[in-house]
């Protein structure tokens, strides 16, 4: 697992000439001379183009269909329809950042999707954490925290319209979600995001697309795409803007920094990135002054760059509270396909390895309402019955088939209506009592792991499902239950057990602790016998 430098120097170095390029004509006529006298080595490359296609098309379809993994898979067909053409030499400003949450298989020729992970989460609950003490505020965490080259993609429950960010000047955005994904010491990142702004004026504004696309005429945009500012979700009011971020762990740096912005049939482009500016335009004159208007623009994005940064405390934030997450079971665009069509077509054709009929979803909706500017606010519903599943709002909670809760769709039965009206009352504060919370306190035990290495937590729900729960995150073994006790206030005897564990403990902000078993024993059944007394 290389660092991004080194990857890029990769690409860079066996890129192949481009249309543009005055060598192109005679290297593709040496490949092809090479490639019509070798029938051995076509029949390879069909059988390898059909495997590409298929993962293409498979994570293409196997999202949990929520704002950022629905948004962030464009890249997944932009990256891979450019190197099959053109070649490495051709991929877009964004590929910079972006090719981190992707492994490049030189076997098929192809850019391939990590591992995900989906989160969702009430912003205003997040806030309320981030600007609290509650938290390391140290980058640190994500160290030990979270696996390398694994995405981990969070979406907002509540309408992001709910909290607005505003410049000194003026400017004012909105959140939608994040992916991030760590490899090595570095985090990737990729932020959905809204720019307010009249959508029908600065439409007329756009100018037309430049088609020389700084040295590369030969990429064109689909023709049915229309030049015009896209909004965010619905709105008519926020433009959407993606963001792609790159920090450095070990240094405490925030490497690279790009704003894009949806104009239909391209995108516009900031960045600070001064070496991949100069190096995209190849010195040009004409391009100096954007490039110094670029790195100058940037700064009237800092208010939503700043909710990025502050996205880094997410993983922390779950592992704080992971007694109040709730799995909820999502649909991918998969549940109707078959793995293995009779009949090759290149969009039916899926890859077993990637083929997930549903998603889990870790969901950490804790109810409060923290003193914001802003108050909640939603409309009525009504969903017409006809026995399907029906996505609505961007924050509303459905009931899935069982009548359980389940964010941003609803089952809609073929006998009845549904309504969901949720008003600003719904959305009190509540304060827990940390006494008297009946529970369990458990022992769990990844094979995975050293064989003196457990984990030792609380859960109000039962110990296997928090098993279950632990085991859905990117694991070779399945957490096994070592021990639990029934306890009549978990929170409390959490508390006395962890502290009389304290030296066995391997890191002050996580669970684990490197103890004999029956030692674990010996220490913590008395303290229960004593508190449930």
């Amino acid at each position: 697992m290389t660092s991004s430098t080194d990857r890029h120097k990769h690409y860079r170095r066996f890129s192949s000439p481009t249309p543009d390029s005055p060598f192109y004509e005679g290297f593709m006529e040496h490949y092809k001379e090479k490639f019509r006298n070798d029938p051995k080595a076509q029949k390879e490359s069909i059988e390898k183009y059909i495997k590409a296609v298929s993962i293409i098309n498979t994570q293409l379809k196997n999202g949990a269909g929520l704002i950022v993994d629905s948004e962030f898979r464009y890249f997944l067909t932009e990256f891979n329809s450019r190197i099959f053409e053109f070649g490495f030499a051709s991929l877009p400003s964004s590929f910079n950042v972006l090719e981190g949450f992707f492994n490049f298989r030189k076997d098929l020729f192809l850019f391939e999707m990590y591992l995900e992970e989906d989160y969702m989460f009430s912003s205003f609950d997040f806030l309320d954490f981030v600007t609290s003490d509650k938290h390391s505020k140290s980058i640190e965490y994500l160290k030990e925290s979270i696996e390398d080259e694994v995405i981990y993609s969070y979406n907002i429950l509540n309408d992001p319209k709910e909290i607005t960010f505003k410049s000194d000047d003026g400017m004012e955005f909105v959140f939608a979600g994040v992916s991030m994904i760590k490899r090595k010491e570095e985090i990737y990142m990729f932020v959905v995001a809204g720019e307010k702004c009249d959508l029908a004026q600065e439409t007329k504004k756009l100018s037309e697309l430049d088609k020389a696309g700084f040295g590369r005429s030969y990429i064109k945009p689909a023709e049915e795409r229309k030049r015009e500012i896209v909004p965010l979700l619905d709105y008519d009011d926020y433009r959407k803007i993606f963001l792609y971020l790159r920090f450095n762990l070990d240094t405490k740096t925030i490497d690279t920094r790009y704003v894009q912005k949806d104009n239909g049939n391209g995108f516009s482009t900031i960045t600070d990135d001064y070496d991949m500016l100069i190096r995209s335009m190849k010195g040009e004159k004409k391009y100096e002054e954007y490039i110094k208007n670029s790195i100058k623009e940037i700064g009237s994005y800092d208010p939503i760059f700043e909710v990025a940064y502050n996205c880094l405390y997410l993983p922390e934030y779950f592992d704080q509270n992971e007694d109040d997450i709730v799995i909820e079971e999502h649909q991918t665009a998969l549940v109707q396909e078959k793995v293995k069509p009779s009949v090759f077509k290149k969009d039916k054709i899926f890859s077993a390895e990637h083929f997930f009929k549903t998603k889990d979803i870790w969901t950490l909706d804790k109810n409060t309402n923290p003193i914001l500017n802003k108050p909640f606010s939603a409309d009525e519903l009504k969903i017409e019955t006809s026995g399907y599943w029906k996505n609505i709002e961007v924050g509303k909670k459905g009931k899935d088939k069982k009548g359980e809760v389940i964010h941003n769709k609803t089952w809609v039965d073929q006998t009845l209506s549904w309504y969901e009206t949720d008003s600003p009352t719904t959305h009190q504060t509540q304060i827990k009592s940390s006494s008297n919370k009946g529970g369990y306190i458990y022992i769990l035990h990844n094979p995975g792991h050293p064989v003196n290495l457990f984990k030792i937590g609380l859960t109000t729900k039962t110990v296997e499902e928090r098993a279950k729960q632990l085991s859905g995150t990117p694991s070779v073994d399945k957490f096994l239950i070592a021990h639990s006790w029934v306890v009549n206030d978990c929170v409390l005897a959490e508390k006395i057990v962890h502290d009389a564990l304290d030296k066995y403990r391997i890191n002050d902000k996580r669970e684990f602790f490197q103890i004999d078993f029956s030692e674990a024993l010996k220490i913590i059944t008395p303290i229960i016998d004593d508190l449930n007394k």
